[in-house]
């Protein structure tokens, strides 16, 4: 390989000393955990609950800073009636501590339910942990089943529900999925919102 030039004998040097495996290694996107520390943070969180016979959805937006947090969202469910939380302000402290509980419900491991599919809970989540840069978004997408014991849970269906459990007479086994936990978080979330 030939180069002419100063620009040829610059870029010759720049390939002999930077290991090729390094130019592929992929950039990793910073996880959630990081509004826990973050000084300008924001999280978007997208729900939606799909059945056959009716769908709900909902958003909640959080923004994080030094001195307040900011948080907006709502919830519509046909053919009920929905939930709407104009934008309010909160100390840093309460956006703090609703960033570590879904942070605590987004990081958990995944125990699947082995139940009868009848929909599903689907969240997506954007996060930011420095508002200040508009390249600084991320976003991840998680769903899970539900369970018929959701929809109907004084019915002994023998299948699991998400209360954490599997009903059946003989064992009682543990199980835990990130998308509906995150649905219960942006519920209370929104909640907060309201008082």
């Amino acid at each position: 390989m030939r180069y002419d030039g100063w620009a040829g004998v610059m870029a010759t040097a720049l390939l002999a000393t930077y290991p090729a495996h390094a130019q592929m290694e992929p950039q990793t996107a910073p996880s959630l955990e990081c509004l826990l520390t973050a000084s300008h943070g924001a999280l978007r969180i997208h729900l939606e609950i799909n059945r056959c016979w009716f769908s709900e959805q909902g958003t909640v937006q959080l923004t994080l800073t030094p001195f307040v947090a900011k948080i907006e969202g709502g919830y519509s469910s046909w053919p009920y009636v929905g939930l709407r939380v104009p934008q309010r302000t909160l100390s840093p402290l309460s956006g703090y501590q609703m960033v570590r509980e879904l942070v605590g419900a987004y990081t958990r491991q995944e125990v699947p339910p082995e139940c009868g599919d009848n929909g599903s809970y689907q969240a997506t989540l954007a996060w930011s942990c420095d508002t200040r840069s508009p390249t600084a978004w991320h976003t991840t997408a998680l769903s899970a089943p539900i369970c018929y014991a959701d929809i109907f849970p004084a019915l002994p269906y023998g299948t699991a529900t998400h209360e954490g459990t599997i009903r059946d007479t003989k064992t009682e086994e543990p199980f835990y999925m990130r998308a509906f936990e995150i649905h219960r978080v942006a519920h209370r979330m929104l909640r907060e919102g309201l008082r």
